[in-house]
């Protein structure tokens, strides 16, 4: 999916801090699970399993940091995204999209 690369080179490899990154990616990944037409609707063959991976695994390794590098509440906000996550994650396997965040 050409958006994919082109949101990793030209936002993602600007961001600086940990923080900057969570919220780029929260933000872009609020999108696309409140925009999924992509998910159920696509022509076979456009890289969603390499863009789903990689998505997956720019969380993955950003939610290694604690919550005070990543500027966030761990009360609210990191259970909020890792539901967010999962509940995205259920929308992907039903698709047979694997998305391991954690």
């Amino acid at each position: 999916m050409d958006g994919f690369e082109e949101y990793k080179s030209r936002i993602w490899k600007k961001m600086k801090t940990p923080a900057e990154k969570f919220d780029s990616l929260f933000a872009y990944t609020y999108n696309l699970k409140n925009y999924d037409t992509w998910i159920h609707d696509h022509e076979g063959g456009m890289g969603m399993d390499d863009m789903v991976k990689g998505l997956a695994g720019m969380w993955k390794r950003l939610l290694k940091n604690d919550d005070e590098k990543l500027g966030i509440d761990a009360e609210y906000t990191r259970p909020g995204v890792v539901q967010l996550l999962t509940d995205f994650q259920s929308d992907l396997d039903m698709q047979e999209l694997e998305f391991d965040f954690q």
